[in-house]
Order: structure tokens, then sequence, then C-alpha cells
């Protein structure tokens, strides 16, 4: 019995979450940027640009190219029951963190 390794892993990325909205409060919002991985991976070129553009660093279009969009696919092999559990725990939290932070 006890907590399940995926509730586990989802409370943990609620603290991670509450980490970067205390940095970002912390350092004045415009010295960090924060990346949504999924977005990285999925549009590579237009992340990484937005990276480099805040780092005020040239970007090389070939960086991309050294993403590896498999790994977004990881939450496929999730059973539903398993979804459900990520969902519940963190799914709010995390949309409400990304609007904040990501200005989504």
């Amino acid at each position: 019995f006890g907590i399940s390794r995926c509730r586990r892993a989802s409370l943990a990325y609620n603290g991670k979450l509450r980490q970067a909205i205390a940095l970002n409060k912390r350092l004045g919002g415009r010295r960090m940027i924060v990346v949504d991985y999924d977005d990285l991976v999925a549009d590579g070129g237009e992340t990484l640009t937005r990276v480099f553009d805040f780092l005020g660093l040239s970007y090389d279009p070939s960086y991309a190219a050294r993403l590896n969009p498999s790994s977004v696919n990881k939450a496929r092999g999730l059973s539903v029951r398993e979804r459900n559990i990520v969902d519940e725990t963190c799914g709010a939290h995390y949309r409400a963190v990304r609007a904040k932070l990501c200005g989504d």
C-alpha cells in the first residue's frame, strides 16, 4: 500500500511548479524564462530562438535538430488510471502556472 509512483511523481512536479513561481517572484520576472518541455520538443526552432534572444546570444538552427521529439510521447505509455492521476493531481496547477509564467 501507500502512495503510487505516479501520484508521488505528480506531487513532486507540483513542488517544482511552486519553486518556479517563487523563483520568478524573487527574480522579478524579467530575469527568468520558463520553457515548457513539450513546446521545446514540438517546436524547437521557435522556442530555442526565444531562449537565445532572452539570453542575448545568437541562435543556430542546427541546435533544434538535436532535440528528440520521441520523448514527448511518454505520456501515451501511461494507463488511463495514471493519466487521470496526473490530471487530477497537477493538471489545474500546471495550467495556472503555465499561464502565469509562460504568458499563455
